[in-house]
């Protein structure tokens, strides 16, 4: 200010002028204050006009969200199906982005100081078996743990964290410590292994199956199976935690190839989703905070409106994962090769024309029976 106005000799202003404030040193002009009846009156009145601006633009904005999602249901009925299935695509679309938002710092309260435990110190063969990248990122992770006062991974999982996010020591250590938090939030050790087996075998939602075409081991879920009512987040997390660590635990190939997670859509309805944003954010965060390597997820006979969220949500989705999902439609499945694409079929399901001699028994029995004696930082 003081350089745009004309200034005098020894740079006095002029007459003419008034004197430029100096903005580092000028105080603000006190509050304007109003006393007396009339000043408490004009005052609340002010008040009053701003919340009511407030609640109208709140009344404004709600009618206007509400119309907007009104057309939209009614366009995506009329485009891609029935109410029922536009209710479940609504419901993928929150999955979708309450599985890939961080949570806020401090959100989760950090899990209850744990006495350091030693570093362990892997067998001879254990360690042989590894490969000089493997033994780098475990090596390093182990020191950051030790560094920050964390209770390492058994000795049996050290190579499953580490492939949990593909060998990079960063990532692992951060993941294996939400894994921690995660099971202290949710209180995952509380919920019993009587009621995983009730769930397992009442619902029959898992299925016993062999490997993909390129070797990974297969997890093989049937949707319409799984009655969400019925199921926790704690549950669903822990039957989830279990079945990927028996399938993993005891190979370092399985660990290398990574989980092929098949998920067979054919039949869900709305009792296999649910539309609770709390219950959706405690599940998924959970299912996401356990170290374990998946390469490739099927999608098998999705409803078309499926097809259309991943269309529409997948731009928000990391690029490995895009690339690992993969849709399948088997019409009829009266030919013997339709699942051809996912695996051989001697691989099969029992219930899919598999072998039921060698994946017909229970699968909560095989699960428990794979994981005796498996040290799980989950498990009481």
């Amino acid at each position: 200010a003081q350089a745009i106005l004309p200034q005098g000799p020894a740079g006095a202003c002029p007459p003419h002028a008034v004197q430029p404030p100096n903005l580092l040193t000028t105080q603000p002009p006190p509050p304007i204050t109003m006393t007396g009846k009339f000043g408490a009156r004009t005052l609340a009145l002010a008040k009053a006009s701003r919340r009511c601006s407030s609640v109208v633009l709140a009344v404004v904005f709600a009618v206007v969200a509400l119309a907007a999602v009104w057309a939209l249901a009614v366009w995506a009925v009329q485009h891609f199906g029935t109410w029922e299935e536009n209710l479940i695509i609504g419901a993928c679309v929150v999955v979708a982005v309450q599985a890939f938002r961080t949570p806020a710092p401090g959100q989760y309260p950090p899990p209850a100081p744990t006495p350091l435990a030693s570093v362990p110190v892997a067998a001879e063969d254990r360690k042989e078996a590894w490969t000089p990248e493997e033994r780098s990122c475990i090596s390093a992770m182990l020191e950051a743990l030790e560094r920050d006062g964390v209770p390492p991974p058994p000795e049996e999982l050290l190579l499953q964290v580490a492939w949990s996010r593909k060998l990079k020591p960063e990532g692992c250590t951060a993941l294996w410590k939400q894994h921690l938090e995660a099971i202290s939030h949710l209180d995952i050790a509380a919920v019993s292994d009587e009621a995983v087996m009730q769930a397992y075998n009442e619902m029959g939602f898992c299925e016993r199956c062999g490997q993909d075409v390129d070797g990974r081991p297969m997890i093989w879920v049937r949707m319409a199976l799984c009655d969400v009512a019925k199921l926790t987040p704690s549950m669903a997390v822990k039957n989830t935690w279990l079945a990927q660590d028996a399938t993993l635990c005891g190979s370092e190939d399985a660990n290398r190839r990574g989980l092929c997670f098949v998920y067979d859509l054919r039949g869900v309805g709305l009792k296999n989703v649910t539309f609770n944003v709390r219950y959706l954010r405690a599940a998924i965060w959970g299912a996401t905070s356990h170290p374990m390597h998946i390469s490739r997820v099927w999608l098998v006979d999705a409803p078309n409106v499926f097809l259309a969220a991943w269309r529409l949500g997948q731009g928000f989705l990391p690029a490995h994962v895009r690339q690992n999902v993969h849709f399948l439609y088997t019409g009829e499945r009266d030919v013997s090769d339709c699942l051809g694409p996912i695996c051989e079929p001697g691989e099969l399901p029992p219930y899919l024309g598999g072998d039921a001699n060698r994946f017909g028994n229970s699968y909560a029995e095989w699960m428990f029976k794979r994981l005796k004696g498996q040290p799980l930082a989950y498990q009481p």
